[in-house]
């Protein structure tokens, strides 16, 4: 936008000129969460301290009090980078009518948001997308919205967001881990806060859970909740085999990343894992698998390095006496070398996982098979459903981060709802969390997840259904 197209806008957006309630960007950061301070100090070039420039006020559209204009839409299109003078105009209008809250609580998470999916796909119609958020945000200003007081039934919690691994495809292999952790005081908040509304809780997410050093507490308040819910935790598998002997016994399914049935491709993948310590362990917790009704599972990650372990890895899972393999395949949101190597070998891939479901058969392993490689669909009797091809876990499950952020799921998926206090009372977090459930972020999300428009990690998301 430049200084013509915002004098216009002055003229058309102006009101009066008395005073105006200022919100800069000095009164907002202190009120953002840690992402969304860090992405918007990313934004501005200037130190904190000297910026007065205006997010939106009132009355004025952009204009600050000696009606200088504003860096603002200036900052705005830096983060949208290919929006429209007509949407920005649009954008900073809305904004010129926010509150403070709504503006942390949601706007600047949703440019997050948006700035996340043009980075993953540059090709993406984020001029839609902005469009379709500000309508929103009108609907529920208006009350034409419907809210839900109710909370989501599947929690995914994150412990801990550090790992003792540094795998080949994570995306967070070559970034710093250090204490990265829920407290504990937090998890119980959490727990207490959903209480008898749990069906499911899974602990995983950015790091391994069992690396902390109280993980027995974390799971002992888990065990105080007296109705019966699924419990499940995606591990590494690094630690001692007696705490995944303990999960087993307390009904726990257990997601073991496990890419590999030689200790050369294993370490390979999994840096820093140790193959012959692991299998060892595996060996103790397979031995146990028969006396419960939960069971591990190995989920391999299929790239290109391992493609051919598709089907050692069930001669493997039936030595070790391992019944279920669920296959996970590399996200190539903003890959572009995973996701041509996928589209190139989709009939190469489709051939192992059919001599793989015809093995399976004949040795008694249950393996689970996307219904798609890549962008196309795999049509082999056997597969599962995935959320890649249709979505339904929006609507009764949340990610809780370690540091408070929610987000729509544990698949890399790096859209947020917004953020959470967890030094608050259990109240005021159940309060926000409502908030933030029935915010204009999480609706948008709901709106497009199953649309053409949907975000580019869901387009090949491989979350299976078990039907």
């Amino acid at each position: 936008m430049d200084n013509l197209e915002v004098d216009k806008t002055k003229k058309q957006y102006m009101r009066h000129d008395k005073s105006v309630h200022r919100i800069t960007w000095q009164g907002i950061i202190p009120s953002l969460g840690q992402h969304d301070k860090a992405f918007v100090q990313s934004l501005l070039r200037s130190p904190i301290e000297k910026i007065v420039d205006m997010i939106g006020n009132q009355e004025r559209f952009g204009v600050a009090e000696k009606k200088q204009v504003c860096k603002s839409p200036r900052v705005f299109k830096k983060a949208f980078k290919n929006i429209t003078n007509e949407v920005l105009d649009r954008w900073m209008n809305m904004l010129s009518q926010a509150s403070l809250e709504d503006i942390a609580d949601f706007h600047i998470p949703f440019v997050r948001n948006v700035n996340g999916i043009r980075f993953a796909n540059e090709l993406y119609d984020i001029n839609f997308l902005i469009k379709k958020y500000i309508g929103l945000c009108k609907q529920q200003e208006t009350k034409q919205s419907k809210s839900n007081n109710s909370l989501p039934s599947d929690v995914i919690i994150e412990i801990s967001q550090s790992c003792n691994f540094s795998c080949i495809m994570c995306v967070n292999s070559k970034k710093s881990y250090t204490k990265k952790q829920l407290p504990i005081t937090s998890f119980e908040k959490i727990i207490k806060l959903f209480g008898q509304n749990l069906k499911k809780v899974r602990i995983s997410g950015l790091g391994e859970s069992t690396i902390v050093s109280n993980f027995s507490d974390y799971i002992h308040c888990l065990d105080t909740l007296n109705h019966n819910f699924q419990k499940e935790i995606i591990t590494n598998y690094s630690a001692p085999a007696e705490v995944y002997v303990d999960l087993l016994r307390k009904d726990y399914t257990i997601i073991v990343s496990w890419d590999a049935s030689t200790k050369d491709l294993f370490q390979k993948i999994r840096r820093g894992s140790n193959f012959n310590y692991m299998l060892k362990s595996l060996r103790l917790l397979s031995s146990e698998c028969s006396n419960y009704s939960k069971n591990v599972i190995l989920m391999p990650t299929i790239q290109k390095i391992n493609m051919h372990e598709i089907i050692p890895l069930i001669n493997f899972a039936a030595h070790y006496g391992i019944k279920y393999i669920a296959y996970n395949m590399v996200q190539v949101a903003n890959n572009m070398v995973q996701g041509e190597w996928l589209n190139r070998n989709n009939a190469t891939l489709s051939d192992l996982f059919e001599k793989a479901l015809s093995l399976s058969h004949t040795l008694g392993i249950s393996i689970a098979i996307p219904d798609h490689i890549g962008k196309y669909p795999l049509h082999l009797q056997g597969t599962r459903k995935s959320a890649g091809t249709y979505c339904s876990k929006y609507l009764d499950e949340l990610l809780i981060k370690y540091d408070g952020e929610i987000s729509v799921c544990n698949m890399n998926n790096i859209f947020s709802y917004g953020m959470l206090d967890l030094t608050e009372s259990i109240p005021h977090i159940k309060k926000r969390l409502i908030r933030l459930w029935n915010g204009p972020n999480a609706q948008l999300f709901r709106e497009i997840v199953n649309t053409e428009h949907k975000h580019p990690y869901c387009h090949e998301c491989y979350y299976l259904y078990q039907h």
